[in-house]
């Protein structure tokens, strides 16, 4: 990503001098004057007065005007009954002093960690006071369950995801934070307002992009964190960063939340069912620091609900280092996409290995499903299995030929060569070996573009625009079958998708089982099935076909879930698979397609948006979600 501001603005000040020239009228004005001695509490006092747990006493300051001469001023004291907090009724001023000092005793023994009294001292003087200052003050005193450790680090996984929403780019930042923990719950920590005036975001980002951002605060700009359990962290509450953002004119206070604590609070899960049910949801604390996955935290411009979700509200960048750790990246992962089969007919295993910055070199072994991956890597440590050394990220193909599950490994090595971190990401190679009795004949490898264009334009399309390599077979016994296989960029299942075609090149196809499934917003999953839109609609939807001139198969796909024993529409999207060597008409074809396409659609029945009720593939609650 890149930085939001690269632009300058220019202010012109313009001095106006004014000239008064004389008058034949003259005004006399005379203010008043307050006498006595005019004691007053500051507007500038905290509303919270903190105790110490090495103390038995703290002072609340009250001032005067007046200073010369000793003074005792009496109190009205307003305390809670059953306050172990003593508060004296009388302050005195000595001679010269415009400050004096109300003193709240206490044994630090009796006081309860976290419980605040609401506490209220006034003047009953009314000769003493002055109009300009405060004449009572309100506080809330108590000993905090929050214990500074020190400065610790922040990497912002948060602003820099919620603002492309807004059409705004931020790279994320790592920054100096102050880290406190709970003297009640051991592994519970708090990152003291990481956005706020102080820390490096607001510094670098607020104070310098006032036109963008201002910070509003709030009680609840603090994250609080639960690694209690090293191996499931996760944030407890929901929370603001307290930094208001404009854009357009208006004005944007995203309120985010625990997905953690909302599966708690509104879907009645208990903690350890989703540590067994959804571990993916967690974040894991090793050496001091700790790391979140995509999607822990969501958003929304207000209160949660239910029916509506919430976006996603993190990127995996955000992460927490304790005092005296160092955030660093080396992190690795495996995004399996699928088999590849080339002219000769061989498979290859593709995907994309991702690294962290702070990789210098990684290796990567493929172990067959059940094989113990600790004993796997310390064999390639020590040389006993050899393996492939990589040094950036970057796509890989991998000659494989046996169909079955596997692990893909890969360890990570700082400049010294020394073991930081490894990943273990299983996946399902499929070889495209046809498994029925039909004798398939290979006809060509291709590309399988989903969402050339949005089908219906009241629903949008499901997936997002992608493309990935696939193959087509044709039965030579009955040449107007075919099969695109493996049809789906899915991990998870073997598929493939049959059609046939005719003598006008019109193509259909029954549904199809795509592997995929979907969360609804009542965390409901359901499988996603796939099916020609002219043979759902019973021909009110347009047809799938095979375009001659640009050698382009053309698939009108309706996405759907079997919900409450019905079908139910809920995406369309028109997709395309464009054979190897189709040559640049094919090309031009895909990018004409929108167009042509959508005005072959524009009949389409617009109540299919109506016919998917809670499902929304924008929303966190619907995304897609593999096979698990």
């Amino acid at each position: 990503m890149k930085r939001i501001f690269n632009y300058c603005t220019a202010v012109l000040f313009s001095v106006l001098g004014l000239t008064l020239g004389s008058c034949t009228d003259e005004y006399e004005y005379t203010g008043t004057s307050v006498s006595g001695e005019q004691v007053y509490f500051s507007n500038a006092l905290s509303s919270t007065v903190e105790l110490s747990a090495t103390a038995n006493s703290v002072t609340v300051p009250v001032n005067r005007i007046q200073r010369s001469g000793e003074l005792t001023v009496n109190l009205d004291v307003s305390v809670p009954e059953g306050s172990p907090l003593t508060v004296s009724n009388t302050a005195t001023f000595a001679d010269g002093d415009s400050v004096a000092y109300i003193t709240i005793s206490y044994d630090p023994n009796a006081i309860e960690y976290g419980k605040y009294d609401t506490i209220t001292v006034a003047l009953n003087d009314a000769s003493l006071t002055t109009p300009y200052g405060n004449t009572s003050y309100t506080f809330a005193a108590g000993l905090s369950e929050w214990v500074t450790m020190g400065t610790g680090s922040y990497c912002d996984g948060i602003m820099s995801c919620f603002l492309p929403q807004l059409g705004l780019a931020l790279d994320p930042m790592t920054y100096p934070v102050e880290i406190q923990k709970n003297v009640l719950r051991e592994g519970v920590y708090r990152v003291v307002n990481p956005y706020a005036a102080g820390t490096d975001f607001y510094d670098q980002v607020v104070t310098n992009n006032a036109t963008y951002f201002s910070w509003t605060g709030g009680e609840n700009t603090s994250l609080i964190i639960d690694a209690s359990d090293p191996d499931f962290v996760y944030i407890t509450d929901d929370f603001y960063t307290g930094i208001t953002t404009t854009v357009g004119g208006e004005a944007y206070n995203p309120h985010f939340y625990s997905i953690v604590g909302i599966n708690m609070e509104y879907y009645g899960f208990s903690l350890d069912q989703l540590k067994q049910q959804a571990p993916y949801y967690f974040g894991q604390m090793k050496d001091g620091v700790i790391r979140f996955p995509e999607g822990h935290v969501g958003f929304a411009f207000g209160d949660y609900d239910p029916e509506v979700g919430i976006y996603t509200g993190n990127y995996a960048t955000l992460a927490v280092a304790l005092p005296g750790y160092v955030i660093s990246d080396y992190s690795s992962s495996f995004a399996y996409s699928g088999c590849f089969i080339d002219i000769m007919g061989n498979s290859y295993i593709q995907g994309t290995v991702t690294l962290g910055d702070d990789v210098a070199s990684a290796k990567y072994v493929i172990a067959a499903n059940g094989d113990d991956v600790d004993a796997i890597i310390e064999a390639v440590n020590d040389g006993s299995i050899e393996a492939t050394d990589i040094t950036e990220s970057g796509e890989v193909s991998i000659p494989m030929s046996e169909s079955g599950d596997y692990n893909f490994i890969i360890i990570t090595y700082d400049a010294a060569g020394n073991m930081q971190g490894s990943s273990a990401t299983p996946f399902t190679f499929n070889s495209g070996t046809v498994q029925d009795d039909t004798e398939w004949q290979f006809v060509c490898n291709g590309t399988y573009y989903h969402v050339i264009s949005e089908l219906f334009s009241d629903a949008g399309p499901l997936f997002e625009e992608m493309s990935y390599t696939t193959a087509l077979y044709q039965d030579p016994e009955d040449p107007t079958r075919y099969r695109i296989s493996p049809w789906s960029n899915n991990p998870y299942e073997e598929l493939s998708f049959d059609f046939t075609m005719d003598a006008n090149n019109m193509i259909s196809f029954d549904g199809v089982y795509t592997g995929y499934q979907v969360e609804d917003t009542e965390h409901n999953v359901f499988t996603l099935y796939a099916a020609d839109a002219y043979t759902l609609s019973n021909g009110q939807w347009p047809n799938s076909y095979y375009e001659p001139s640009e050698n382009t198969y053309y698939f009108a796909n309706v996405y759907y879930a079997i919900r409450n024993g019905e079908v139910s529409p809920i995406y369309g999207e028109w997709d395309a698979f464009v054979p190897d060597g189709a040559g640049q008409s094919a090309l031009k074809g895909l990018n004409k397609a929108p167009y042509r396409l959508n005005t072959k659609a524009n009949y389409i029945d617009k109540r299919l948006k109506a016919m998917k009720p809670g499902f929304n593939g924008k929303r966190m609650n619907a995304k897609l979600i593999g096979k698990r």
